[in-house]
This record gives C-alpha cells, structure tokens and sequence, in this order.
C-alpha cells in the first residue's frame, strides 16, 4: 500500500511538470508577441526565455533531488538504527532465536560465541543438534507448523561438549506473501529445572522408600480432613488402595471399630481427625475389621502438620499393631486363670483330706496339727504365688505393650532422622544417632528374649521323635548364608533322633549354636561339632566348638539370666539364651552339663529320656 502510494505521489509529480513545461513553451511566445513585434529581438528573448526555463527546471530538480536524497539518507539511517536495535534485541534476548528454512536448514542463530561461530550452524540441518531420543517429538511439532502454520511447542536434548542441556522449544511460521517463507525457533534452557526436578524425584522417592519401610502405619491427611497419604504397612493392613477420601467416610471405608470391636468409629472418634482437630492424641486403640483377613488390633498417636510460617497443611497419625501383644495378654489371662482354679480345687482337696483324717483318725490330732500348719503354708505359698502371677501378668503387658510400641517408634523415626538429615549433622551427631538406633534394637531384642523365655516356662510340652541332625544342619546353613567368607568346618553326626518337643529342642539348638557361630567368630578356622556319644553307660548328645572358651569355676553363672562371661564390646548378646536352654532341659526332664577352656573352646553335653 506504502509502494502504490509513493508511485502515485511520483507520478503527479512528473504529470504537472508536463503541464507546466507544456504550458510554458505554447503560452511564453505569444505573451512575447504582445510585447515586442521585433524578430530579433523576439529570437533574443526566445533564448533567454529557454536558457531561464532550463536555469529554473535545474534548480527544481537540484531541489528535489536534494531533498529526496536527504529522505533517503535520513530513511537509511533509520532503518541502519532499527537494524542495529533489533539485532541487539535478538542476539542479547534471553532465549535462543534460530530461523530455520522450510527444508529445515538453520538461516541464524542468535547464540554465537567465542567457540561458537555461524560456520558451525549455517546451513546446517537443525536434526544434527537435537539428541536422538527426543528428535521424534521435535520433528513432530515442525510438521505441524510446516502444515498448518500452528505454533507448537516440544522439548529436546541437546548435547555439545559431552554437555547434556535440555531445552523448551516454541516453534511458529514467518509467512511472506500468504506463503510459509521460514520458521523461526524460540529456545529457553530447562537444564537446572530438570536437574533440580531429578533431584526432587529422587528425594521424593528415598521419602517415599523411607516411608514405607517403616512398619508401623503411617497415615496422613490434608488439613480439610481429606486422606491422601499412607504407607506399606498400613496397606497391609487393611488391604485397601490409596484412595482421597474425606473424614466422613474413613470409619465405613476401613472398617474401623473402638477397641471392643463391636461398636463402629465415628469420625470424631478417629485418631487421625481427632489429631487434626485437638492437636495431638496417643495411646488410642482401636480395632480394624479387614475384608479379608483376622480382626486386627492397634493402638494410636498423631500430630498436627504446621508449616513454617504456623498454618496448618494436615494431620498424621501413627498405627502401631498390638494384635499378638492382645492375644498373649488374652492367653497369659487364660493361663493364670487356670492356674488360679488348678490352686483352689487343690486347696479345697487338702482341706476336704485334712477334715477326712481329722474325723477318722483322732488319735493322729498331733500329725493332723502338723499337717493343718502345712496346709496353711501351702495356703499362703498359693497367696503368693497368686500375686507373683498378677505381677507377672502385669510385668509382660507392660513388656509386650508400654515399652515395645515407644521403642519402635524411637527406632523408626531415628532411622527417618538418619537418613533425611544426615547431610546437617556433624559426625558426632550421626555416631550418637546411631548409638540410639543399635541401643534400641538391642533394647527390642532384649524384650523379645525375656518374652520367650517367660512362654517356654508356660508352655506345655508335646513329645515326639526328633531328628536334631536336619534341624541343626538347618540352623547352621542359616549362619554360613549370612556370612558366607568365614572358613568353617562342621560336623554333624547323621540321624541323632531323641524324643523331645520339636518346637523347643529347635530354640534350644538355635541358642546353642548360635552361641558356637559367635564365640568362634575371631578363629581363622571355625570348627563346631554335634555327635552321640556314651559317657558313665549313658547315651548324650554333645555340641563342640574351638571357641574362646570360659573359666569352668564359672559354669553356674552360664544358664543364669542376665550373666554374661564376656563384654559386649567383645561378643553381642542379651544374656538370656542359655537361661532359655536351661528351662527347656527342664521341662523335658533332661540334663544339660558344660565344660569349657579358655582359648580353646567348650562342650555342651544334653541327656534325654525316651519318655
């Protein structure tokens, strides 16, 4: 429209020119004719006239093109400037500009640099800077723009110098005369956003691995009461999907019950909203009813989530499973119980006797006195032993309940502090936070061996024949998987058979060997022997090992709880193992002895009846 009308304007230029130069020499030589009516005089004037004429069109023409010339030289620099400008623009804008043609060969770029240079780009095909594994997509998304002038958008790899650098990639049409000329290519590197974004991955997913490998549930609401987070262990208990479900529907969906199991949670009564509410809550217990599996029992705490700057983002809430705790708890009641009637009904026997042979036999008042002062001792010995059994039931609840659930949780949210924090702790704090994590283990497994040793002394005993050959090959292959580089040379006598209680001969083994695999750890060459063997005409069985042996003047202090013969700095244990051996060598009526040497091992010889 600018190029029409500039032709236009050139065109009325020269169109009056005509006119004026037509109209000047038709009209100038009859104006002259009025005037003068000499011929030479009018030829003079015809000269000077034509002379002015050429005179005055030069000097129109010197000042027209003078001006036009200073438009166009004021014109160029303008466009000089914008040139400049816009060049400047492009090559210092923050993204990367590339034209490309239509058949995809680069026409500029505007990232060039002191390595760089246009040679390395120009005319050259755009495929040899993209990675391979997003040229697809690139490709992709020129078509498109190719196709229907679109603009799209794709990311790719680009790598230079064994660099890898990811970009963001806006593609669109520069279109001249209602035709795609070229495509022009706006780039911005992502790199740091990828990587801090792989970071955040990798992060999310060692949280995530983190929570859940603990095994109590773990569960987590938003701070509208809407479920949205819980862990393996939980899953596992319930057996349901995670799922964003609101307050109104946790009770139903999970099958939640109080701790009687019979009446239904509302939602005010859940652990989770109640902590979401009231701030925090523990020690709630509660029942879940799966819909596949055994009625599951659990006891509660939870917290308020706040942020930094004090607003509430949600609430967790910790399960811990008390399922066996209830049952043992249930049984020890049962078995006390027993107990306690088994002392009534013997106690009114001795009484219903004692009041027999105080009316048959008068004449033995003086041995019926005695025995009457023996029935009340045996009354106030059942007295005791009545307290010492309530004490005892308290003591084990307290054991499997109070002290196990806050020791698991010392534990699990150490390891959480471990392994989330590790990088702002110094390396004292790291070594005491590890002394915390081992010691409550320790203090776990202490609780464990205290828990056994109390069933074995309640547990009744079912004999049968046992061959102790496969059940101590068993154990030992357990020891030699876990540490495979130990030289070790083993010995087990084929088919020792004895008639015992299987699942007690098998922790009497256990604790045995395992104390032979411990205390011949420091050998190069480990040597643990099971045999038969005949001692004073009677058949025993013993167990031998080059270990580091003990002073034998010690040998009583071995089967007592508690005792230990050795530092734990120098051999792990709760010194509750060979206690446990001795209960069960009771109870089966057998005999257990030991001999030992220090430096050079010991031997433990086991006698078993066949009754």
């Amino acid at each position: 429209m600018n190029s029409i009308r500039k032709e236009w304007k050139s065109f009325r230029i020269v169109i009056i020119y005509i006119i004026i130069g037509a109209l000047w020499i038709v009209f100038s030589d009859k104006v002259l004719g009025y005037f003068v009516s000499d011929s030479k005089t009018i030829l003079k004037l015809q000269t000077i006239k034509g002379w002015f004429y050429v005179l005055s069109t030069g000097i129109l023409l010197y000042y027209l093109i003078f001006r036009q010339l200073g438009k166009l030289e004021k014109a160029n620099l303008r466009l000089k400037e914008s040139e400049v400008r816009w060049a400047s623009y492009v090559k210092n804008a923050p993204n990367i500009i590339t034209v490309i043609n239509t058949d995809l060969k680069i026409k500029y770029t505007n990232r060039i640099n002191e390595v760089s240079t246009l040679d390395m780009f120009i005319g050259k095909d755009i495929n040899n800077f993209i990675a391979s594994e997003s040229l697809l997509s690139a490709l992709n998304a020129i078509k498109r723009t190719l196709s229907d002038g679109s603009i799209n958008f794709y990311e790719n790899l680009f790598i230079d110098d064994n660099n890898e650098r990811w970009f963001t990639n806006k593609v669109g049409p520069v279109v001249i005369d209602n035709k795609i000329d070229s495509l022009i290519i706006i780039s911005s590197d992502i790199t740091e956003q990828k990587r801090i974004k792989e970071k955040l991955e990798v992060e999310r997913e060692l949280q995530s691995a983190i929570f859940d490998s603990i095994e109590e549930g773990i569960v987590v609401c938003d701070e509208n009461g809407v479920l949205n987070r819980f862990n393996e262990a939980t899953r596992r208990f319930h057996g349901l999907p995670e799922k964003p479900i609101p307050a109104e529907e946790w009770s139903q969906h999970y099958n939640l019950f109080f701790a009687n199991g019979i009446n239904p949670m509302k939602k005010e009564d859940v652990p989770l909203y109640r902590a979401l509410k009231e701030g925090k809550v523990s020690n709630i217990e509660f029942v879940v009813k799966p819909v596949n599996g055994e009625h599951l029992s659990f006891v509660s705490s939870g917290k308020k989530l706040i942020n930094k700057t004090g607003d509430c983002i949600g609430a967790m809430a910790t399960m811990h499973n008390v399922t066996e705790q209830k049952k043992a708890e249930n049984e020890i009641r049962d078995l006390y119980s027993k107990l306690e009637q088994k002392v009534k009904r013997r106690t009114e026997e001795l009484e219903i006797k004692n009041k027999k042979i105080t009316e048959s036999q008068q004449a033995l008042a003086f041995l019926l006195e005695d025995m009457n002062e023996s029935s009340e001792q045996l009354r106030k010995t059942n007295e005791k032993l009545e307290t010492a059994n309530k004490e005892m039931e308290a003591f084990s609840y307290s054991v499997s309940h109070d002290l196990r659930a806050p020791l698991t949780r010392m534990a699990g949210f150490s390891s959480i502090i471990s392994e989330l924090y590790k990088d702002k702790l110094d390396e004292k704090g790291i070594h005491y936070l590890n002394r915390i994590i081992a010691s409550s283990h320790k203090m776990e497994q202490l609780i464990n061996d205290i828990l056994s040793l109390s069933r074995i002394s309640r547990q009744e005993i079912v004999k049968s024949e046992v061959d102790i050959s496969v059940i101590s090959e068993e154990i030992i292959n357990k020891y030699q998987k876990a540490e495979p580089e130990r030289i070790t040379d083993i010995k087990i006598e084929e088919s020792i058979k004895i008639f015992c209680d299987p699942k007690l001969i098998t922790i009497l083994l256990e604790n045995i060997l395992s104390n032979a695999w411990k205390f011949t750890s420091k050998n190069k060459k480990a040597i643990i022997e099971i045999g038969k063997a005949i001692i004073n005409n009677t058949n025993v069985i013993f167990i031998k090992d080059n270990g580091v042996g003990f002073d034998v003047k010690y040998s009583d202090k071995v089967f007592l709880p508690f005792q230990r013969l050795h530092t734990e700095s120098e051999f792990a244990g709760t010194g509750i193992g060979m206690a446990t051996v001795k209960r069960i060598v009771r109870k089966h009526n057998a005999q257990i002895n030991v001999e030992s040497k220090i430096g050079r091992g010991t031997t433990f010889y086991l006698t078993f009846t066949n009754k």
